[in-house]
């Protein structure tokens, strides 16, 4: 359902979900039909999950989807990284995962 902040849709398992308006395209949007229409299946990453509201906030901007995971802000939710996390190792598989990535985003 489109409103004037943007798209609210249902994930899988009934999980309500919101496309912010700022967040529908890299590009200037006026109203979410000019992006999404009722009954339409999409492709979003998560940008946030609102536990309080049993909620999630979605983006179908490409810049999300370019971003790499490591450069996400943290969720306060979370407890900080451990001391001994192998940063290197995981800067190596976020690098494969971004080819991998940006593959499927050209097809």
């Amino acid at each position: 359902r489109n409103g004037d902040f943007g798209s609210r849709v249902k994930l899988e398992g009934d999980i309500p979900a919101f496309i912010p308006l700022r967040n529908l395209s890299d590009e200037h949007v006026e109203t979410a039909e000019d992006i999404v229409t009722v009954g339409m299946v999409v492709t979003a990453i998560i940008t946030e999950v609102k536990k309080d509201h049993m909620c999630v906030d979605m983006s179908l901007k490409m810049e999300d989807f370019r971003r790499p995971s490591n450069k996400w802000d943290r969720p306060q939710s979370l407890p900080p990284i451990d001391d001994h996390f192998d940063r290197s190792a995981s800067a190596h598989i976020e690098e494969k995962k971004a080819k991998e990535r940006e593959a499927r985003l050209e097809a």
